[in-house]
Formats: C-alpha cells, structure tokens, sequence
C-alpha cells in the first residue's frame, strides 16, 4: 500500500491548520497497481456540508462524498474507487474507539471492489492507519 503525497500533504495542513473542536472526515479513494501488486491511496474526500460533526463523532453524509468519487471513478477510465475512511481525534497520537473499530469491520464486510480497506485517523501530533485483517483492526504505521 502506498499513500499519495497530496494525501499526507493535506494530512500535515489539517494538523497545523485544522479545528479539532469537532471530528471531521471523508473518503479515501485510490487504485490497484498490477505490476506492482500495489494499492495505491489517491485521493480524499474533505468534510462536506451535510455531514455531522460533534466533538466526539463523525458521521459522513452519503451526498458529496459519492459524487466526488463518482467523478474520480469516471475521469480515471474506472479505476479509482472507495478505499476507505478518514477522520480526526483530538489526540495527539490517535487512537481507534470501540465505535470506530466496530463501524470498519461492518465497512470490510461489504462487496467492495479490493480485499483491502483502509483507516486513516488524524491525530493533532501523530497520524496513523489501519485495515482489517480476518475480523482484525491491525495497525499498520503512523507517521507526524
């Protein structure tokens, strides 16, 4: 797995520059790579208008997020595609909550288009991702 330089630039700003009053997020979207065996992080979605945010939750709204996918899906001749989850925690290393956990294994149980799925939390000092590994949350790195 690879993550595309725009998304831990983006990443890097929201930690400098971001509001961790209230938990925000969106999408990852990305590509498989065949040569390589690869998947490949592209691209994010940004909290859109109607999703809600609170101080201890983040809840994405299906409007936006699909069209922005949608789109990149259609300009990449069908090969980007959901990927995964992102969102914030006012922590400074984050840490997945029990809802969190419980809400990736029901996203990895869906007829998605890879076996793989993503996590990333963005913590006020420290990032990190994860994926699902045989009903699992494994942690596979962070980063600052």
């Amino acid at each position: 797995m690879k993550i595309d330089d725009s998304i831990i630039a983006y990443i890097n700003d929201y930690q400098k520059y971001g509001d961790y009053c209230v938990e925000a997020g969106g999408i990852l979207i990305g590509l498989y790579e065949p040569k390589d065996d690869l998947i490949v992080l592209t691209d994010l979605t940004q909290p859109q208008i109607n999703d809600r945010c609170g101080r201890y939750h983040f809840k994405r709204d299906e409007c936006g997020h699909q069209e922005i996918a949608d789109e990149l899906w259609e300009k990449s001749n069908h090969r980007k595609t959901y990927i995964g989850e992102w969102h914030t925690h006012q922590q400074d290393v984050p840490v997945p909550s029990f809802e969190d956990k419980r809400n990736w294994k029901k996203i990895d149980k869906r007829n998605l288009n890879y076996k793989w799925v993503f996590f990333i939390i963005v913590g006020v000092l420290k990032s990190s991702i994860w994926t699902i590994q045989e009903n699992k949350v494994i942690k596979l790195g962070e980063w600052e």
